[in-house]
């Protein structure tokens, strides 16, 4: 089974009916992603001159800026106040001068991205209650399932042979799961950080308590000091 879709499906639900504010917030976080993925595209259509390549592309754009599009607006009718647009971390997923090796890797990561999106957005429609939510969901992985399908066939174009889009996909799906083991280490380093800090403050933090506690006395008595020389200072001008 699938540890992330196994939160999905039996915690997520529970997470966002507790905290709407979470549920607003991932939504606005799906709307970034999708925009993201659609500027992506965007640019290597500036990179290959092949015009039915070009038009898949503007239309996979199209359909990526919608889907964040439908995203933001369910985040919105929701929204008890007016939701924060999420501003990602970019990573520059091809560059403007990239040569052809890097738009067949550029594909491979398009297409391991919308498979995996494709099976999280199914088990999201499932999970989820509100038939809205759900709804948007279902329409945004079925394009996900056809861009699945469209960019295996764009990297098969690409590498030529099915042997060499395999294995431009198996590299891309090592890299994807290294990024993921990164940041999922992160996330889990941050827990015992906080429980360790927070520990050390409570157990140790009384001993620091009277070293503090005469800090304050004596800039207090030093304020009082100043205080009273500049007076002394004021009486001397008056008179």
């Amino acid at each position: 089974m699938n540890p992330r879709h196994w939160v999905i499906r039996h915690l997520t639900p529970r997470v966002w009916r507790l905290w709407p504010a979470r549920r607003q917030a991932a939504l606005m976080e799906f709307s970034a992603i999708e925009r993201d993925s659609g500027q992506q595209l965007r640019q290597c259509m500036d990179l290959t001159q092949d015009p039915a390549l070009r038009g898949y592309l503007f239309q996979h754009v199209l359909e990526e800026t919608f889907h964040g599009e439908l995203f933001e607006d369910l985040a919105r009718s929701t929204a008890d106040k007016h939701p924060i647009r999420h501003v990602l971390p970019r990573e520059e997923l091809i560059a403007p001068d990239s040569p052809s090796d890097d738009i067949r890797a550029f594909f491979s990561t398009v297409h391991v991205g919308e498979a995996a999106v494709n099976a999280d957005f199914r088990v999201y429609a499932q999970a989820v209650a509100d038939p809205a939510t759900r709804g948007i969901f279902r329409v945004a992985g079925e394009d996900e399932a056809r861009h699945e399908a469209d960019t295996d066939r764009v990297l098969l174009q690409l590498c030529g042979t099915p042997a060499s889009a395999r294995s431009e996909a198996r590299l891309a799906w090592r890299r994807r799961w290294w990024t993921l083991y990164v940041d999922a280490m992160h996330r889990v380093g941050l827990v015992p950080l906080t429980l360790l800090l927070g520990g050390t403050y409570l157990l140790l933090g009384w001993l620091a308590v009277p070293a503090l506690r005469r800090r304050l006395r004596l800039g207090a008595d030093a304020q009082l000091t100043l205080l009273q020389d500049q007076l002394d200072d004021f009486s001397s001008e008056l008179q």
